[in-house]
């Protein structure tokens, strides 16, 4: 039986394609809207001049196979939907560019690679439907958990490409895994420990915290509390701007 991967469409994909189906990969090209997400994801792999990074990346997406289309990105929370892992990832790797504006000097393909490999993983750690429904976690999400299974699949997919144990863009991308929680309360047993391993950290935060929040705000009539989030710890207010732009209080200042 081979194995299924899915790549980006173009000259490009065909290319990588042809390379996958060297190595007794399936490749299927993108042919549809949720394809069009791994497709954006591919191209930042293409457009990446690190070849460590982009062999190892390729890889992992090959090895993540058709799941990676329809796979959600939790059991609850955030991104808790059919393609929520893609949702997830390629909003962060929209907030990965406009903060490589502001710091220009951070590592840009590594920051990127953290990116998408970070909760790749979570194609193991969990059992989800083509709709993604999950109905509970795998034997090896419940006794490893994403983060050890994460940094497990990053050497391996490195050893598949033909890269040496030594180097060291494997071994940041590994911490880059397993450091992303930010904490061991939340499951890394090391903090991000070089400033593209703390923006992934935050980034990551940054996305789940808000889907979440919008989702609850959404649910939530315009001048009210919602119900306590335990996830949060709070309760989230909706602020009701109609009635504020109505009365003037939220109107833009007049110029002479």
């Amino acid at each position: 039986m081979k194995k299924i991967a899915v790549v980006g469409g173009g000259a490009t994909g065909h290319t990588v394609a042809t390379e996958l189906a060297a190595r007794g990969y399936e490749a299927r090209l993108c042919d549809n809207e949720n394809y069009a997400q791994v497709l954006n994801r591919t191209a930042a792999i293409d457009q990446m001049k690190n070849a460590t990074l982009q062999k190892v990346l390729r890889e992992l997406i090959a090895m993540a196979g058709d799941k990676l289309v329809y796979f959600p990105a939790a059991q609850r929370l955030h991104h808790a939907e059919r393609s929520g892992l893609l949702h997830h990832t390629t909003t962060m790797l929209k907030g990965a560019r406009q903060m490589l504006q502001v710091y220009p000097w951070l590592d840009a393909d590594l920051l990127c690679a953290g990116v998408i490999a970070h909760d790749l993983s979570k194609i193991r750690e969990m059992q989800s439907d083509d709709a993604g429904n999950v109905n509970d976690y795998t034997v090896e999400g419940l006794l490893l958990g994403h983060l050890v299974r994460g940094v497990t699949q990053v050497r391996e997919a490195a050893r598949r490409a033909g890269i040496p144990d030594e180097d060291e863009y494997v071994l940041l991308l590994e911490h880059m895994v397993i450091s992303h929680h930010g904490e061991a309360e939340f499951g890394s047993p090391r903090p991000p420990m070089f400033p593209e391993a703390e923006m992934l950290h935050w980034l990551d935060v940054l996305d789940a915290r808000m889907n979440e929040m919008n989702g609850i705000v959404r649910r939530t009539p315009a001048g009210a509390f919602s119900e306590k989030i335990w996830s949060l710890d709070r309760r989230l207010y909706r602020a009701d701007y109609d009635a504020l732009e109505q009365d003037g209080t939220n109107a833009e200042p007049e110029t002479e």
